[in-house]
């Protein structure tokens, strides 16, 4: 149970617009398990970052349903795949500017004020600028990684951005339109949400950012 627990807690951080009751049924049976095979065939072809995070959900589905049938050794390229674009998406989607928004839990228990309606920073293709009523404040490079933890065979893996000057690893993921943001109801533009627990999978306190267009 702690382990199918940790499970849906990785998917819920990755997918902020599930809903944790949802997480709780496996959707995938005797029935229709083909099916949701086939429609995970599909997903992993589409270069969209809502298709691989579907592709994601439907991977553990099938495993929880059938370890034999549906395999770790089968599964697994599917995730690498499917990872390997994400980071590629990250890499080019965290460029731009961003303003901060709420802090919260992923759990959705709590929710406080605007962190700092006058706090957002910027990053370029190396670098990341804080400002504070438009008044630098930092600047420092930056990296993004992937780390890799492994759950009933399948090699999962939790996005960090890695800040040079003070070391610090910040998991994150995007929420794209028409997704459910937390606290802030269906996203009309690209948010960002920041655990800066990255060791922390349930009831982590995160941080909202949403992208400033000029």
């Amino acid at each position: 149970m702690k382990c199918i627990l940790t499970i849906i807690c990785l998917i819920f951080t990755f997918a902020a617009k599930c809903q944790i009751r949802s997480l709780l049924v496996n959707r995938v049976d005797s029935s229709n398990n083909e099916n949701y095979y086939k429609r995970l065939l599909k997903n992993i072809n589409v270069e969209n970052i809502d298709s691989s995070t579907e592709a994601i959900s439907l991977i553990f589905d099938l495993y929880r349903f059938s370890p034999k049938k549906y395999s770790a050794d089968l599964l697994n390229p599917f995730l690498k795949h499917i990872q390997d674009f994400q980071l590629a998406f990250f890499q080019k989607k965290i460029i731009g500017k961003w303003q901060s928004e709420t802090l919260g839990s992923n759990w959705g228990i709590t929710k406080e004020d605007l962190i700092n309606p006058n706090k957002r920073f910027d990053f370029n293709n190396s670098e990341a600028i804080f400002y504070l009523s438009d008044s630098l404040i930092r600047k420092t490079a930056y990296s993004i990684i992937s780390k890799k933890e492994i759950h009933n065979n399948l090699k999962f893996k939790r996005f960090l951005i890695i800040f040079a000057d003070t070391k610090e690893k910040w998991s994150l993921h995007f929420i794209t339109n028409g997704n459910i943001v937390p606290f802030h109801g269906i996203a009309q533009k690209l948010y960002l949400l920041f655990n800066k627990e990255p060791n922390c999978v349930c009831g982590c306190l995160q941080e909202l950012y949403s992208i400033k267009y000029d």
